[in-house]
């Protein structure tokens, strides 16, 4: 697990919220999470969703990830399936997504 330090995002790795990843293992297998969570909770309470470490964390033990990338975290945060729906929490209302990562079956 390598999440740097000096990230100019310091904060939103320790602070448990809604988080995004996408990750695939060495057999090929992609694995697209989003966890619930609301902005504002407080930096150790897990049960407000999942901070990097433990998104990290869960990537790799639990979905045996070799490589993962945190896309997004907080309010913002959401995936959309179909025919499913959407997984969010935005804090309180829609947010625009300025980027997202889209699969499609071809």
């Amino acid at each position: 697990i390598d999440i740097p330090s000096d990230d100019d995002n310091i904060g939103n790795i320790f602070e448990h919220a809604a988080n995004t990843a996408f990750g695939w293992a060495a057999n090929g297998t992609a694995y697209m999470v989003t966890t619930d969570g609301f902005d504002g909770c407080p930096l150790l309470n897990a049960s407000c969703g999942t901070n990097a470490f433990t998104l990290a964390y869960l990537m790799r033990d639990h979905f045996g990830a070799a490589f993962a990338l945190s896309m997004d975290q907080g309010g913002s945060t959401t995936m959309w399936t179909s025919p499913g729906g959407i997984v969010s929490h935005s804090g309180g209302g829609a947010r625009d997504i300025f980027a997202g990562l889209f699969l499609a079956e071809v």
